[in-house]
């Protein structure tokens, strides 16, 4: 006769079902998910135009730890939103990198090609921000009747 497993915390999960290392490799991913994203949102939080990155990163860190709480209580380890925060937080940091890489080192090779030779769409100059128009920063709008 087959019993099945009642596990009452995500730790007692990862511990019973992928053993010590898989514990200690979930633990990592924790940890490692936090310290990114602290990281992450010290670095940004002085940039005018990366503070949406500072909210995200504090918000996953918000979720990921409302996540490890509620998991002390109900086995949900191998459910999609640990993952979820995860990815979130690696993706921030690679857009993080790539961001600072342009503002460092401007575009060679087929990369500065591409940038030259792309299409623009109006008011925009060759990549994805606005160009000031009309005096206050924005994109000049039509009038009426002026």
């Amino acid at each position: 006769m087959e019993f099945g497993r009642a596990f009452h915390s995500i730790y007692f999960e990862m511990l019973g079902e992928q053993g010590w290392p898989g514990m200690f490799m979930f633990l990592f991913l924790i940890i490692a998910t936090m310290v990114s994203t602290y990281r992450l949102e010290r670095r940004t939080r002085k940039i005018p135009d990366l503070l949406w990155c500072t909210d995200l990163a504090v918000a996953i860190q918000a979720g990921l730890v409302a996540f490890l709480t509620a998991g002390a209580f109900v086995g949900m380890a191998f459910q999609p939103m640990f993952w979820y925060f995860v990815a979130m937080g690696v993706s921030l940091r690679a857009f993080l990198w790539r961001v600072e890489r342009l503002d460092r080192a401007p575009a060679t090779g087929w990369r500065a090609t591409a940038i030259a030779t792309s299409p623009s769409a109006p008011g925009m100059a060759g990549g994805w921000r606005p160009v000031p128009v009309n005096g206050d920063g924005g994109p000049e709008r039509g009038r009426r009747g002026a």
